[in-house]
């Protein structure tokens, strides 16, 4: 099994454009972290925002949920890929529970990225976008 890296702009652009619902695994309240500032420069282009944060119920206006399993279905149905801003470590896990919902691409950005990640990633088919910045690529793709 192979993952799919979606590397082209062409890739980028396309992934960018279906997406109208974004997971954030990671979502934090502080506005100096990379997850809290991308997600508002996404909301600000027109993408929803489906936060997985245990620890909040609420993040930039969005409800905030403590796994990506406690995404209520309807939800879940909307999201197009799950943008992952953890340790290198958190993320094979995180990678088995996007798979077993069903989900199928994967934003694994600077940091978030490593060679058990994209094994994991490989191993269930995946698509994956690595060691890519959601808020430079989107910036780039569309202006």
């Amino acid at each position: 099994m192979n993952a799919r890296t979606l590397e082209t702009s062409a890739d980028l652009k396309q992934l960018l454009t279906e997406a109208k619902s974004i997971a954030i695994v990671g979502l934090s309240e502080k506005p100096e972290r990379d997850s809290h500032s991308i997600s508002k420069y996404l909301q600000a282009h027109g993408y929803k925002i489906v936060g997985v944060n245990p620890a909040a119920r609420s993040i930039l206006g969005e409800p905030c949920y403590p796994s990506l399993s406690a995404i209520p279905e309807d939800v879940l149905r909307t999201i197009r890929f799950v943008a992952v801003f953890r340790r290198a470590e958190d993320v094979p896990a995180i990678i088995e529970e996007v798979k077993k919902l069903g989900l199928r691409t994967i934003w694994l950005p600077p940091g978030s990225s490593s060679e058990a990640a994209l094994a994991a990633a490989a191993h269930h088919n995946a698509e994956v976008v690595s060691d890519k910045c959601l808020r430079v690529v989107h910036s780039s793709v569309f202006h």
